[in-house]
């Protein structure tokens, strides 16, 4: 390439370029054409702040790139920038892939960026040719960052045109009382503004856009081929969800452009230009500008874009104000009816129905209601053995905690001392009656009458000491339990008359004293059926039946007061219950709401609170 050609490309460039894309795989192009070079690449920055290739050309080239080529064109860049632009020979030793020649030149500020480098790789080139070629790179290399600065100056001169154009079409809005006539002077002063042979503005009805307005004409008829062939525009438009400037000949990628085409050649338009009327999202109407000579620009879209955003709220208004009372509620049902089921915010509409049904739930449900209270097994049946005299223990068989029944032993008291005694006692009876017959033999009535009360205290005291020894053997009186009676202090020592041996429980007759507080009494009646769990056993639970409420409530220290309330049970007891084991009593008191479950206790401290 010569280098009038290549200036007059790049010149070209400069003013015709429609993505950023475009421009650099151009510009690559055209470097690398003047500089004979078979690739370029545009090395920079990456991601992740490592040195990469941006763009290539051709774009297959990128791909084919290998790691040692990246690291070289990377070393080579970091030496561009440095002297703004070199020119290498590369060897060949370490493969042929590797050979030939390449230019590295530095573009100075693109768009923000400082480390951008353009590599151009091709066959061999010699030094003296390469040094006319390198000062034209250099030159060329400024061109993308006038380029990317004037684009920025011609969209700040476009955002300035589009607020200009905003303003100026308030005062149309301000005054603005019905949609429809609003509409009709928003065509006519767009279709004025635009240079355009005409102007039409469509709205949503439903699901299809429907035309509202033409500029210049008062009445249209809605059956018109030239009406039906717009809402065909808009549609297009609006299935794809984007804006269509659509000119012969300069079709953009990616986009379905039919109806404006056969709308374009059937009327034979230079251009046609469909911008959507929004509002916050929700899509309401259409505006299509037609032209007949000069082709809209990228520019005037953007105008109208900012047109349309400022006025689509105020015609939402006027087009709602317009309706009936029954439409605008239909309307305004169908809006909210999208916003709780559409997609959108599916986490929290998600969240406000469970809490929905949650309080739904908490109001309406029923659930058992059970009062809880602390519970005491106990039992009326005790039986205290005491010693029946003074002695030792002798032996004993059984020791707290122990199942006996009626009649077994317990224990043994050592009874030589009364043996001894009433062998004493029967010798000293038979001395007595001998006496009391050799009296009579006598004769001798008084000393008969003295050994006669001398046989009879004998005797008594025969009987005593013979009661004892039948009290030595110490007999379960019933079948029951151990729960008082220390083996290891008892045997073998010394015990008084009346000391107690042992205590002894009946577990047949076992009840359970359940401490309700003094708030939940009220919902307590005899015969209310309930549950119970021990302390040492809470998997199991055992029913009961209450038998009996105590009427005088009694102070319980950290609770207040407390009724006793006793509770017999509905099955047999287990061997392993034991007088005193504690646990956990539910009383079921009947169905109530949850709301009511949850909140009493505090409704009732409320009540009370600011009772007066």
């Amino acid at each position: 390439m010569q280098f009038d050609d290549f200036i007059a490309k790049l010149r070209s460039l400069k003013d015709n370029w429609e993505s950023e894309e475009f421009f650099w795989a151009e510009f690559l192009a055209c470097l690398t054409d003047f500089s004979r070079s078979r690739v370029g690449f545009l090395v920079g920055r990456v991601a992740d702040k490592e040195t990469g290739i941006l763009a290539s050309f051709p774009a297959a080239a990128a791909s084919e790139t290998t790691p040692d080529d990246l690291a070289l064109y990377a070393r080579i860049s970091a030496e561009a920038v440095k002297k703004q632009g070199v020119f290498l020979k590369l060897s060949g030793s370490r493969g042929s892939r590797l050979g030939g020649a390449v230019y590295a030149v530095r573009l100075p500020m693109v768009d923000g960026r400082d480390d951008l480098v353009a590599v151009l790789r091709g066959d061999t080139e010699n030094a003296a040719r390469a040094g006319k070629v390198l000062p034209v790179l250099r030159m060329a290399a400024h061109v993308p960052g006038d380029t990317f600065s004037a684009q920025k100056a011609r969209e700040t001169q476009t955002s300035l045109e589009s607020i200009s154009q905003v303003f100026e079409l308030l005062p149309l809005f301000q005054q603005a009382e019905h949609f429809q006539a609003t509409v009709m002077a928003l065509c006519n002063e767009l279709a004025a503004r635009f240079a355009c042979s005409r102007v039409t503005l469509g709205w949503m009805k439903g699901k299809y856009a429907r035309v509202q307005a033409i500029s210049h004409v008062e009445k249209f008829e809605p059956r018109m081929n030239v009406v039906r062939e717009l809402e065909a525009v808009m549609e297009e438009s609006g299935d794809q969800d984007r804006d269509i400037l659509f000119t012969p000949g300069h079709e953009g990628d990616n986009i379905v452009s039919r109806a404006h085409e056969q709308f374009t050649r059937q009327n034979g338009l230079s251009s046609l230009m469909t911008v959507s009327l929004k509002d916050d999202q929700d899509l309401l109407g259409f505006i299509v500008c037609e032209r007949s000579d000069v082709p809209f620009s990228t520019r005037d879209v953007r105008k109208l874009r900012a047109v349309c955003d400022f006025a689509s709220p105020t015609l939402s208004k006027l087009f709602s104000g317009d309706l009936w009372f029954g439409a605008r509620l239909s309307r305004w049902l169908g809006r909210a009816r999208v916003k709780v089921f559409g997609f959108e915010h599916s986490l929290l509409k998600a969240g406000i129905l469970a809490l929905c049904i949650g309080v739904g739930v908490i109001m309406f449900s029923r659930w058992d209601y059970r009062v809880e209270a602390p519970c005491l097994l106990r039992t009326d049946t005790l039986g205290y053995l005491t010693a029946p005299f003074n002695g030792y223990v002798e032996s004993m068989d059984v020791e707290v905690g122990d199942n006996v029944s009626r009649g077994d032993l317990l224990l043994d008291l050592d009874t030589r001392e009364l043996l001894l005694e009433e062998a004493s006692v029967l010798a000293e009876y038979n001395r007595n009656l001998r006496s009391m017959e050799k009296a009579r033999a006598q004769n001798a009535l008084a000393d008969m009458k003295i050994s006669q009360a001398r046989i009879d205290q004998s005797r008594a005291e025969l009987e005593r000491i013979q009661y004892f020894l039948s009290r030595a053997r110490m007999i379960a009186p019933f079948d029951g339990i151990v729960v008082e009676g220390d083996r290891k202090k008892l045997l073998g020592s010394p015990v008084q008359k009346g000391d107690l041996m042992f205590k002894l429980a009946r577990i047949d007759e076992l009840f359970v004293d359940l401490d309700v507080e003094e708030q939940d009494i009220h919902e307590i009646s005899v015969g209310m059926g309930g549950e119970i769990a021990f302390l040492s056993r809470p998997d199991i639970k055992f029913p009961i039946r209450v038998e009996r409420i105590s009427p005088v409530a009694r102070v319980k220290e950290g609770e207040g007061n407390v009724f006793v309330v006793r509770a017999v049970f509905t099955t047999d007891p287990a061997a392993w219950w034991r007088p005193g084991i504690s646990g956990v009593g539910k009383l079921d008191v009947g169905r109530r709401s949850l709301a009511w479950i949850l909140t009493h206790r505090t409704m009732d401290f409320l009540r009370i609170y600011f009772w007066w």
